[in-house]
């Protein structure tokens, strides 16, 4: 049988919904364009078996790819009411937002459809689509188990997190992140040509976007009372990461951390690294570690904190 007749008679639509969770350090930050990278990946991915199945007369999957921006972007607004209860609980609050997102824009499964949702977290944003996965969860309208899927039509849930900062094993995470911020920039800045160019580049681009949505109607909120509750509210993030987060034991995870990234490196993690290399060499186990929770697949991968994508 051929992969279109399977899929014929399989009978079920596949919707999928893809969520990323960026890092926003500054104002300027946070905006849908910070890991667009990420979204164009996923698109040429799709891409040749859509083409395929409209060959073969099949309607493709149903895909939508969102990047997530921040209210401390310049396009976003925060009330002081809003500020204030962000310093409480910044990541928890911030991910209630984007998990209401989710919900929105993920619709309701339908008899004779398979719905997915993916959130993928790369740093800061680990924690936030951490907990706005278990925040969908609570609601019973989404699941992480494919029986019950399958069995009461839930959209599945997956949730991926590279190189979480607030999730790390370090000890000493309000100094290491900051200086693991500042070094792998510097480095990204002298080694990496396109990293250098997407960095240095994007206040002009941005400045540029935002030109073209001020003529739609959709303008900066760049009042001096905005930039303080912003720089205020972004100080609470960043000072919460070093605090770390604590997951429900039955939130499934995978989690991806790089053995040269400053911002989590830890030697008893690259120990465990070296150990299941020696194990199991040239195998998929070589990079999968002992999880320090529950339910959380944990892999290691040579790379520094900055993402793949900005090779």
């Amino acid at each position: 049988m051929g992969k279109e007749e399977e899929r014929n008679n399989e009978g079920k639509k596949s919707v999928k919904r893809k969520f990323v969770f960026g890092s926003f350090l500054t104002q300027t930050n946070g905006n849908p364009f910070t890991f667009v990278e990420e979204a164009m990946h996923q698109c040429i991915k799709y891409l040749p078996q859509a083409l395929e199945d409209l060959k073969n007369g099949l309607e493709p999957e149903d895909i939508e790819i969102y990047t997530l921006g921040s209210p401390t972007n310049t396009l976003g607004e925060m009330t002081p009411e809003f500020s204030s209860e962000l310093e409480k609980e910044p990541i928890r609050k911030l991910a209630n937002v984007y998990s209401e997102l989710v919900q929105e824009k993920t619709p309701p499964s339908k008899q004779g459809s398979k719905t997915s949702v993916e959130l993928f977290g790369l740093s800061m944003g680990g924690g936030l689509a951490a907990i706005a996965g278990e925040n969908i969860l609570e609601t019973g309208a989404f699941t992480q188990d494919s029986d019950k899927a399958e069995a009461e039509n839930l959209p599945r849930v997956q949730i991926r997190i590279d190189a979480p900062v607030s999730l790390s094993r370090s000890k000493i995470k309000p100094f290491q992140i900051s200086a693991g911020f500042i070094i792998d920039g510097a480095v990204l800045l002298a080694t990496n040509s396109y990293g250098r160019k997407a960095a240095l580049g994007e206040g002009k681009f941005i400045k540029q976007v935002n030109a073209v949505l001020a003529g739609r109607g959709i303008g900066e909120n760049v009042s001096k009372e905005q930039k303080d509750i912003k720089a205020k509210a972004l100080r609470s993030i960043i000072s919460a990461l070093g605090k770390g987060l604590s997951l429900k034991p039955e939130t499934k995870i995978t989690e991806v951390y790089g053995t040269r990234d400053l911002t989590v490196y830890t030697p008893s993690f690259n120990e465990e690294v070296s150990e299941q290399a020696k194990e199991y060499p040239n195998t998929l186990g070589q990079n999968l570690v002992d999880s320090q929770r529950e339910n959380s697949r944990t892999f290691a991968a040579k790379m520094t904190h900055v993402p793949p994508f900005f090779r």
